[in-house]
């Protein structure tokens, strides 16, 4: 958000006083809230667990990323032993993530969410692909990363 061009998302990248992005969390938090009202709508609830099962793929995978960041990081030279420090990392780590896994899977045991997760995951994979060929492809000429 602090990137953007954008001055209506520049706002959701500005931390408070204590260095969170409160707005961001107020705005999704507000969303959150009017969920259920969005899902009493008959025309729009099955639009809203299409949104919500295809998102669930980018969450799921940011938390997965998230876990085995921690894990480097543990690993790394630039832990500190005296910051916060999560036991049983080694084990807690592991059992998060085929958490995230199990609760995408369930995703696809129902035909009204299949679709959606399926999608989600080739949204991911798209996306994903686009951003590292996007980076591999950005400093280097066209020609010469075809090969040509």
């Amino acid at each position: 958000a602090q990137d953007s061009e954008s001055p209506a998302m520049q706002r959701f990248g500005e931390v408070s006083k204590r260095k969170v992005p409160a707005k961001a969390i107020i705005v999704s938090g507000c969303m959150i809230l009017f969920s259920p009202l969005i899902n009493a709508i008959p025309g729009i609830s099955s639009a809203f667990v299409l949104f919500a099962s295809a998102a669930s793929a980018v969450v799921i995978f940011i938390y997965v990323l998230t876990m085995l960041a921690h894990r480097r990081y543990r690993q790394s030279a630039d832990f500190l032993p005296d910051g916060f420090v999560m036991p049983a990392w080694q084990v807690c780590d592991w059992i998060a993530i085929a958490f995230y896994v199990f609760v995408y899977v369930t995703l696809f045991l129902s035909a009204d969410t299949r679709g959606s997760a399926i999608a989600g995951l080739l949204w991911l994979v798209v996306f994903g692909g686009y951003c590292l060929l996007h980076e591999r492809f950005q400093n280097r000429d066209l020609k010469a990363a075809l090969g040509k």
